[in-house]
């Protein structure tokens, strides 16, 4: 019978020689699931052993991340500013970065306003329910255009208690959306050129789906489509928030040129990442 130490240790080596990323953290985590435990209880219980059962389930799931499928789709869920959502391979994980929009959101609006909302191309619905968490008096629409994701966004609503000011609707790229009806938008939508799928890491290319990743040859296809969407359903003065790929700046700025307050704002690596636009 090993030691949590221990399987730790075998854990992340296995990893480490599958060329893994984060091999020790993805260890970490997946035995900490397998213990119904948290990463600092699991510092406390070092030196313990590790059951028949528990081992073996942690060794499955080690063999699953080996293979290069990411930690979120293992366990089944995903923290996205500070909320927990459940994941699944028909949706995208959310990423830190997709963060800065809920954080640009605050700054433009005022706990207490009322607004609608659109989460173009919702997926988990991370960003409607984070959005609409933070704004008690917003209601939003998310939209999507696959149905197996707007069911893992209507369960994460439901879990948040969320569900009666969220409607998600299938939906591409806003398609349907009554005309001048929007205070805000926020989109994430798939930007992935061809070359860039295809030199993506296999965890990216290999488990997550596709079509919310690659837009085009190009990758700016969704992108389009989204500026004339936007312009219709967004009243005067409402605001697109929209997150990009970080060498696409000056094509996204040339998509979206005669709109308001258009800037561009860089991740917290120093990348282009959302741009911020107000419907003239």
């Amino acid at each position: 019978m090993k030691t949590t130490a221990e399987l730790l240790e075998w854990g992340a080596d296995l990893l480490r020689s599958r060329n893994v990323d984060s091999p020790s953290l993805s260890a970490r985590l997946l035995l900490a699931h397998v213990l119904d435990c948290s990463l600092e209880k699991l510092l406390i219980v070092l030196n313990d052993p590790v059951g028949y059962e528990a081992s073996r389930r942690f060794a499955e799931l080690i063999q699953r991340r080996s293979k290069g499928e990411p930690v979120a789709y293992i366990l089944g869920r995903k923290e996205f500013f500070g909320l927990d959502f459940l994941i699944s391979a028909d949706v995208l994980i959310p990423r830190p970065e997709t963060e800065m929009i809920v954080d640009l959101v605050d700054k433009i609006f005022d706990p207490s306003d009322r607004a609608l909302f659109a989460d173009i191309g919702t997926g988990s619905g991370a960003l409607a329910v984070c959005i609409a968490f933070r704004f008690p008096l917003f209601q939003g629409l998310g939209c999507d255009i696959s149905y197996k994701a707007l069911n893992v966004a209507r369960e994460n609503a439901l879990i948040h208690g969320l569900q009666d000011r969220i409607l998600f609707v299938a939906s591409d790229m806003g398609r349907g959306i009554k005309a001048d009806s929007l205070d805000l938008i926020v989109c994430n939508p798939p930007y992935l050129s061809l070359s860039d799928y295809e030199q993506a890491s296999r965890e990216v290319r290999d488990f997550e789906p596709e079509p919310a990743l690659l837009s085009s040859a190009e990758g700016l296809e969704h992108i389009r489509l989204l500026s004339i969407t936007a312009r219709r359903v967004l009243r005067q003065e409402g605001v697109l928030l929209l997150e990009f790929g970080c060498s696409q700046a000056e094509e996204v700025k040339k998509i979206f040129y005669g709109w308001k307050e258009l800037k561009v704002l860089k991740d917290l690596a120093g990348r282009d990442r959302i741009m911020k636009a107000v419907n003239p």
